[in-house]
């Protein structure tokens, strides 16, 4: 039987109540961005216990496999961070099979090395991104306008010459 004044207990009280307040402002930002994502994108997204996932992952890193210090903030490089196996960008969903625990510093350094440039080959690919999506947006928007002849008919050519055309 555990005293209830062990410090393992407290911590334990402690991450539970952070974890608890962690839920309810990513259930609220959650539905928030659920009605935009579903829209745009069409990820899959649902409510996920990450308390629960904490403990499936017995409060080990899901990239390094080490344990978390879970007294830390999740700002701390050793901290707490949900982690999306899948990116988001590459197309994951955010569910539970493709979240997990992770340090604050592994999260940073998959998404810097791993994530980031294959994301936006992805996007190139899909035409999510560079210059042939910035002209369809522009056209959807109806801010697309052809760039029109001056009406200058002559050209120069290498050696200086100016050639007129005539129609």
């Amino acid at each position: 039987m555990v005293a209830p004044d062990d410090p393992r207990l407290q911590i334990a009280r402690k991450l539970a109540d952070r974890l608890k307040r962690i839920e309810v402002r990513n259930r609220a930002r959650a539905h928030r961005i659920n009605k935009t994502r579903r829209r745009d994108d069409k990820i899959e997204i649902e409510v996920v216990d990450f308390v629960q996932k904490v403990i499936d992952w017995n409060g080990c890193c899901c990239i390094c496999c080490t344990e978390i210090d879970l007294t830390l903030p999740g700002t701390d490089n050793e901290g707490l961070t949900l982690e999306h196996m899948v990116s988001l960008a590459q197309g994951g969903s955010h569910t539970s099979r493709n979240i997990g625990p992770a340090h604050r510093r592994c999260n940073m350094k998959k998404a810097n090395e791993k994530d980031g440039p294959g994301a936006a080959k992805i996007k190139r690919r899909l035409g999510l991104k560079g210059p042939r999506a910035r002209k369809a947006k522009a056209i959807a928007q109806g801010r697309y306008r052809p760039m029109k002849s001056r009406g200058f008919q002559g050209s120069r050519k290498f050696n200086g010459e100016v050639s007129w055309k005539t129609k």
